[in-house]
């Protein structure tokens, strides 16, 4: 059973169209929803919204959005976007891009999860090697992480130094 109450979308834009606003945002649909997201989520968000909205003179209440294509996200009021943020990064191939779809797929019949420093899975040995053959000199090393930091570490301690 899905989490989201909302049925998705259909598909029939490619991911690259140009914002589209039928309703003001945030929209009747995104309030009530965020309503909803107050009476369950943690009270530091809804006084953040509350503290930038004072300070700015702006109203702060989020949309709420429903989905991706591409460079485009819908809100649950109808009003298409195009998503500037990216998930901070995250998502620089945009939302659901084919490829990405299709080797999750593929990879979610297979295994869903190894230990990769204990018990590492042949597809992250695949990727760690195709990673090392794009920098340009020989012997690099890659060091999958969960962010920068573990780069900085890295840098830090020299004792990790092969």
């Amino acid at each position: 059973m899905p989490l989201s109450e909302l049925p998705p979308p259909m598909v029939t834009e490619p991911g690259s169209s140009p914002p589209s606003i039928r309703v003001t945002p945030p929209g009747p649909l995104s309030a009530a929803w965020v309503a909803r997201l107050e009476r369950s989520e943690s009270l530091a968000f809804g006084a953040r919204r509350r503290t930038r909205s004072e300070g700015s003179g702006a109203d702060m209440m989020p949309i709420v959005l429903s989905s991706g294509q591409g460079s485009n996200v819908l809100d649950i009021d109808g009003n298409l976007y195009v998503d500037l943020a990216a998930g901070f990064g995250a998502l620089l191939l945009g939302h659901r891009p084919t490829r990405v779809v299709r080797a999750l797929e593929m990879q979610a019949d297979r295994l869903w999860m190894a230990l990769g420093d204990v018990y590492p899975a042949d597809a992250k040995i695949a990727l760690v090697e195709k990673l090392a053959a794009l920098y340009p000199a020989k012997g690099a090393r890659v060091l999958l992480g969960q962010s920068g930091s573990d780069a900085i570490l890295r840098r830090m301690n020299r004792q990790y130094t092969a």
